[in-house]
């Protein structure tokens, strides 16, 4: 049997990576091969660093004209795939001749060159991509630069992918040609994905403190800060950064159109702080100003990203109506747009509105749904937030066991992501479940970790979610003045963040409890 010449040529492209790149930087090939042939981990003085970018290889043994612009056609299938994949992908064109490859980062290419010059791309089999001349592997040093910058890219544009979250994309920005700026950046926006909010914290700040950047600089860390701050309910925090954004925006080039995006990102920002205060009137008109800047500019995932934010608001004010048409709207931009994590993300929200309806096997639907993409992109906080409503659900339906499964493949997860928000969370719906089995130990051990863990990173909400599962076992259990003293805990830290839903909810309880006590008097 006779071997194709295109596999030889592809075994050959391989090798000739090897020998190309520095030695000790490790290459993978990547089994099964869906578009993407190797992984490459960056390995500097013995030292293997977090730096890995996945690539795709392509080749050719015929003669090519590298005097200028070097172009291949690629199947669009895979550029979709690429557009929101969670690490950078690298095309890289091997020409045998030169022993020579071209590189091109694809996530920007798709987003900032294809869909500019080709918008109808997603509709062909195949597009065009282009390499740039100077873009080769001739200078390993040039190119280990553009790595750092795709991981910063992507950990930027990453951000936005977090379920019922902000806008985080900045489609790159900062951008900046000062290498110190650029490695605290990735290295603040890496502690942000690893839920190490105050350490983010502390790196924003001190860039902002220290480094002479531009506006447009200015403008995205002040909303990265913002992002960091939200993400541990720190309100007030939030909001003034938030707002600083939104002035420096005024001071951004007009020609340059990050000026729109960072106002509506510091819009949305802003309705999302006063959405978690429970000020849903004044969230709702914050999201929808940064909506109508999104669909001024025309940027559609953002625009969907807001979308299923209102959505959100509305559910929580309890528009049923209201929110499931704007999560459809958002779910259909996403499909447009090919955005598989943020059609995953509107799922996991409309799982939750048939949750709330009662209708637990369309809930389930969506939330499986969800979690297919979320596997198949290897979105592993997806994963696990779904792996999460599953559960939830099988508790609702008193399927204990099938609730506990997946609760724990959630939480397994998110203790290896390092999200330990998640890890709370999932703790506090593994104990309700052990309390509806009348495993009252176990729960109260299951929310008692849950509070530490919400102590321990700073998450005021968390904390008095768990303060609140607490007094409700103790209530259960006839312990009153243990269970008034836990949801008093609890109501004065949703006044303090200025969550107004759940404080009215907790003032509720608490009257309700007083109440009962007074007639058993």
């Amino acid at each position: 049997m006779k071997r194709p010449r295109q596999h030889v040529l592809a075994d050959e492209s391989r090798l000739a990576l090897e020998n190309t790149l520095p030695t000790g930087w490790i290459v993978r090939p990547i089994q099964p091969d869906y578009g993407l042939d190797v992984e490459v981990t960056i390995v500097e003085d013995e030292d293997v660093t977090s730096n890995v970018f996945k690539a795709q290889l392509k080749a050719t043994d015929q003669p090519v004209d590298t005097s200028g612009e070097v172009s291949l056609s690629i199947q669009c299938k895979h550029l979709k795939d690429y557009e929101n994949y969670p690490q950078p992908v690298f095309i890289l064109y091997y020409i045998k001749l030169k022993n020579l490859f071209y590189y091109v980062f694809a996530q920007k290419y798709v987003k900032e060159d294809l869909s500019m010059d080709t918008p109808a791309w997603r509709t062909q089999k195949s597009a065009t991509v282009r390499f740039s001349s100077d873009s080769t592997l001739k200078n390993i040093g040039i190119f280990k630069s553009a790595v750092v910058d795709s991981l910063l890219y992507v950990a930027e544009s990453q951000l936005n992918l977090r379920p019922g979250g902000a806008i985080y994309t900045l489609d790159g920005i900062p951008r900046s040609d000062d290498q110190e700026l650029k490695r605290l950046t990735l290295e603040a926006l890496s502690y942000f994905k690893a839920d190490k909010y105050q350490l983010a914290i502390d790196k924003f700040e001190y860039m902002l403190r220290v480094c002479t950047v531009s506006p447009s600089e200015k403008m995205a860390l002040l909303l990265s800060l913002g992002n960091c701050y939200l993400a541990i309910n720190q309100y007030e925090n939030a909001l003034r950064s938030y707002a600083a954004a939104n002035d420096v925006t005024s001071k951004v080039s007009d020609s340059d159109a990050s000026a729109s995006q960072g106002k509506a990102i510091a819009l949305n920002g802003i309705g999302l702080v006063y959405a978690g205060r429970g000020q849903l009137g004044d969230a709702l008109k914050f999201l929808q100003k940064g909506l109508r800047v999104f669909r001024r500019i025309s940027y559609r995932d953002a625009e969907a990203g807001v979308l299923n934010n209102i959505g959100t608001a509305y559910r929580i004010q309890g528009e049923i109506k209201k929110a499931m048409a704007r999560y459809r709207l958002a779910l259909k931009i996403h499909k447009e747009t090919a955005n598989r994590v943020g059609q995953a993300a509107v799922m996991g929200n409309i799982g939750n509105v048939y949750q709330i309806k009662n209708n637990l096997r369309k809930a389930l639907k969506y939330y499986r749904e969800a979690l297919e993409i979320h596997r198949e992109v290897g979105y592993r906080q997806g994963e696990a937030d779904n792996l999460g409503s599953i559960g939830v659900v099988y508790a609702r339906e008193d399927e204990s066991r099938e609730a506990m499964v997946h609760l724990r493949s959630a939480f397994r997860i998110f203790r290896n992501i390092g999200n330990r928000e998640g890890e709370a969370t999932t703790l506090g719906s593994m104990g309700i479940v052990h309390d509806l089995n009348g495993q009252v130990d176990k729960s109260m051990k299951c929310q008692q970790l849950a509070l530490e863990i919400n102590r321990q990173i700073g998450s005021r909400e968390g904390e008095a979610i768990s303060l609140g599962n607490i007094g409700r076992l103790y209530l259960g259990e006839g312990e009153v003045d243990e269970a008034l003293r836990h949801y008093r805990l609890a109501l004065e830290i949703f006044e303090e963040i200025g969550d107004g839903m759940h404080a009215k909810l907790t003032k509720e309880t608490i009257v309700d409890i007083e109440r009962q006590v007074d007639v058993d008097r």
